[in-house]
């Protein structure tokens, strides 16, 4: 195990990227506060279970839809369901439809790949 010394950053470079502290470390100011925000409810909120019923019509439509054409199969995984119902709707019938729109042939896992549309929309 090789330990690395950090050396410590001038004030040419603090003003080159702001976000340093002074021996390069990150700050917590790097962060969009939105960001923080979500990660502090994530660990201080228990995951809570969520199911297809509690999700708004419009999405709940829109997931009959992607039964129907077969890009969903069965009940929803909750994890899916909640990260559903804490976007804003709109933000989530654009992420259903982006996900109908993927070529399924591609998809090796439907619900890990519906997770990963639904996960950049909430960044």
């Amino acid at each position: 195990q090789q330990q690395q010394q950090q050396q410590p950053v001038g004030y040419a470079g603090m003003q080159q990227q702001p976000g340093l502290a002074q021996y390069g470390q990150p700050t917590a100011m790097q962060q969009p506060a939105q960001q923080q925000q979500r990660q502090q409810q994530a660990s201080s909120q228990p995951q809570q279970s969520v199911s297809e019923s509690e999700l708004p019509m419009m999405v709940g439509y829109a997931l009959q839809n992607l039964r129907a054409t077969g890009h969903v199969e069965g009940a929803l995984d909750p994890d899916v369901c909640r990260m559903l119902k804490q976007l804003p709707e709109h933000q989530a019938l654009q992420a259903l439809e982006r996900f109908s729109s993927c070529d399924q042939s591609t998809m090796r896992n439907k619900t890990a790949y519906l997770r990963g549309v639904l996960r950049r929309f909430a960044d």
